[in-house]
């Protein structure tokens, strides 16, 4: 063993590196320590430095670190511990296990939408064809068509399930959900060109622009007036006029000679009931005359001291 030198003074080394050193091998912490002493303690093969109060390990990076809430030291032992819960609260002071974090998200999104991929309905009798366990809120995105249980499916629709069934149970129609997302054949497009059928406009609250003849049905507007008339169609402008033009009739005096003051003029091919106006050709002036209607002519007399001569008035007949 090699021999014990004794220094009674602070050996002062300069700067000097202190090399080769070997810390002192107790099994047992040495009796009335001083701050700042060493020593390896070959029973736990750990290297020990006295604090001023306890024996701290200098080789635990927890005795070099201040430690609050969730991690709590424990001196006597040199050890670190962590404070946890097993469920998500709402202590600020504690962590929390991955399994409470999962049981937590789990318990937020029961009932939530999970897309879970894709349903091929075709050739379904039943839905044995989805995966067992499934969860609430499970969907599925409908592929190829068909008819379970006397529910259409379309592709394009959605399949929800509306209940956790275990793996050792079966999906019936009451635990799923349709979403319809299937246009029907006669829906209505905002930008599209549609034939529209059995549809109602309300004319007091919409405009309907660039209607033109053509846009109504065959047989709806006619250019022509019939003898009788009807209440389904609707005449051009041109069918009115030419309706009108054909009740009205103009036609001038011949020259007349007055008898007793008075010249009559008879007009012939008259309609059996119409109305007649005498009017001035020249002023334009509308003529009382004394009228008489035959049955196929009309009688006019007007009161004149001399001779009228031919052209001087017109009578417009309608009827």
């Amino acid at each position: 063993m090699p021999a014990v030198i004794n220094f009674g003074a602070n050996l002062n080394l300069a700067g000097n590196e202190l090399q080769n050193v070997a810390m002192q091998n107790l099994a047992v912490a040495p009796s009335n320590p001083k701050v700042g002493q060493h020593y390896y303690n070959t029973a736990d093969n750990l290297e020990y430095v006295w604090d001023g109060t306890n024996w701290v390990n200098i080789m635990s990076q927890g005795e070099l670190l201040t430690f609050t809430a969730p991690l709590a030291k424990d001196d006597s032992t040199s050890t670190i511990s962590v404070n946890y819960d097993t469920v998500v609260g709402t202590n600020t002071n504690y962590l929390v296990t991955s399994g409470a974090v999962k049981n937590a998200i789990d318990s937020a999104l029961v009932g939530a939408l999970k897309y879970q991929g894709t349903w091929v309905a075709t050739s379904q009798s039943d839905y044995s064809s989805i995966t067992l366990p499934v969860k609430k809120g499970y969907m599925y995105a409908v592929s190829g068509s068909g008819t379970v249980s006397g529910v259409e499916w379309n592709a394009g629709d959605y399949l929800v399930i509306n209940k956790d069934i275990a793996s050792t149970s079966s999906i019936t129609s009451a635990d799923v959900d349709k979403i319809d997302n299937t246009e029907a054949s006669d829906i209505v497009r905002l930008n599209a060109t549609q034939t529209l059928t059995n549809k109602t406009f309300d004319a007091d609250d919409n405009t309907i622009s660039d209607l033109t003849t053509s846009n109504f049905k065959s047989g709806v507007v006619v250019t022509e007036v019939g003898a009788t008339g009807a209440d389904t169609s609707i005449p051009t402008e041109q069918a009115v006029r030419e309706a009108i033009s054909a009740l009205k009739m103009i036609v001038t005096n011949p020259a007349l000679t007055s008898v007793g003051g008075i010249c009559t003029w008879t007009i012939s091919s008259t309609p059996a009931e119409c109305t007649v106006s005498i009017y001035n050709v020249s002023t334009g002036q509308m003529v009382i005359a004394d009228v008489t209607q035959g049955s196929n002519s009309i009688t006019v007399k007007m009161n004149a001291s001399d001779d009228i001569s031919a052209g001087t008035y017109k009578a417009v007949i309608m009827g």
